[in-house]
């Protein structure tokens, strides 16, 4: 098994982000499709060891190695499952659920992942005042992503889903990339990709709901 000095954070984080492009396949397919990929994607982390494929030996954190299991990867793909399992229940109440699950998928993707990957430990940058493992660049990596993740959810035509006014869709994307920014850096206690991936989706609902 990798020792704990080869752990490859960078290379995590990267994957981290390229695993959001799949969410842009969501208004292209059928739920029942999207949630039966999903929920095999799921049993798919919990099947992976740490010491199994040396890839993910140096993907896995040293906690997890400890344990032999990967459990970014498990919450991750849990919060996607919960992200298109509500898409029905957004449906029901006049909303375009599979925007926003593409919303929240994207955001944990793109807006975690990015943070990771331009936001060096805490020993080499300036670390943000109420978390000393979270950094300035790490948080301005979060609003990109983040942002990015808004204009192709609210501003892209997609199949089935028609472009918000540009107006609209700035606001929205704004106050999304920036309560992503803030979620990622607060220590919680909670995996971020929970408190982002959903936390997103929230705000966005919150905010359109003003508009």
């Amino acid at each position: 098994m990798a020792s704990a000095s080869s752990y490859d954070r960078r290379t995590r984080k990267l994957l981290h982000l390229l695993l959001g492009f799949p969410a842009l396949l969501l208004p292209y397919l059928a739920h029942n499709v999207s949630m039966a990929a999903v929920i095999a994607a799921v049993l798919f982390t919990f099947w992976l060891r740490a010491d199994r494929f040396s890839f993910i030996s140096r993907l896995a954190k040293p906690s997890d190695r400890q344990m032999n299991t990967v459990t970014g990867f498990q919450v991750y793909a849990i919060v996607v499952l919960i992200l298109v399992a509500i898409v029905p229940l957004l449906d029901n109440y006049g909303l375009q659920g599979e925007r926003y699950a593409m919303l929240g998928w994207l955001v944990m993707a793109w807006g975690d992942g990015l943070s990771g990957l331009l936001g060096p430990g805490p020993r080499v940058a300036r670390t943000v005042p109420w978390n000393a493992d979270k950094t300035w660049l790490g948080s301005l990596g979060a609003l990109l992503g983040s942002a990015a993740a808004g204009i192709v959810c609210f501003a892209l035509q997609l199949d089935g889903l028609v472009p918000w006014p540009l107006p609209q869709a700035i606001v929205l994307t704004g106050s999304v990339a920036f309560a992503a920014a803030v979620l990622e850096s607060l220590q919680l206690g909670i995996d971020d990709n929970f408190t982002v991936g959903i936390g997103s989706v929230l705000t966005a609902i919150l905010i359109a709901g003003q508009l």
